[in-house]
């Protein structure tokens, strides 16, 4: 048993005198770069920034491999909804028009002391919001998948779809 999880095992660096760690926030962030610094190694996604997005995009015409934004955002979810957290974390796979049809994920703790996360597989990016924010497109539908704390199953919610 690790007694020091929660400081990142640097007691001596870190305290967490409330008990309010962001180790759920760490752990989501290190398993979203893992998932797509893997797809990226097995040859499943290019480049980074809306260019590399876009020629990510165009190369599935020719090379197969390659994982559009939405499926990059499934693997994402998928290895997210592995780990265990400390509070209820619900993760959605949004859609957008900005101007094209886009997919990202949207993490979202009970917790009020926990960041928004929004995680961009295809750009490659991974960011923490803390207050309101617009997002620049026409949302089109969001899936959300419900990882309870101390529970072992996940939940689907269609949070809605406009079409």
């Amino acid at each position: 048993m690790n007694l020091y999880a929660y400081v990142f095992n640097r007691p001596l660096t870190f305290v967490d005198p409330m008990g309010l760690s962001d180790f759920d926030v760490a752990l989501i962030e290190q398993t979203s770069q893992q998932a797509i610094d893997q797809m990226t190694r097995a040859g499943e996604r290019s480049g980074n920034g809306a260019i590399g997005g876009a020629l990510n995009n165009l190369s599935q015409l020719w090379r197969r491999k390659h994982k559009a934004c939405g499926e990059q955002s499934d693997v994402v979810v998928g290895d997210l909804l592995g780990d265990a957290y400390d509070d209820d974390w619900r993760f959605s796979i949004v859609t957008v028009l900005e101007p094209f049809e886009h997919q990202f994920i949207v993490a979202h703790s009970d917790n009020p002391d926990d960041p928004t996360l929004i995680i961009d597989p295809l750009k490659n990016k991974i960011r923490e919001v803390t207050k309101s924010t617009t997002y620049p497109g026409i949302l089109i539908s969001s899936d959300t998948f419900v990882k309870p704390w101390g529970n072992s199953g996940v939940t689907q919610l269609n949070a809605f779809k406009f079409y």
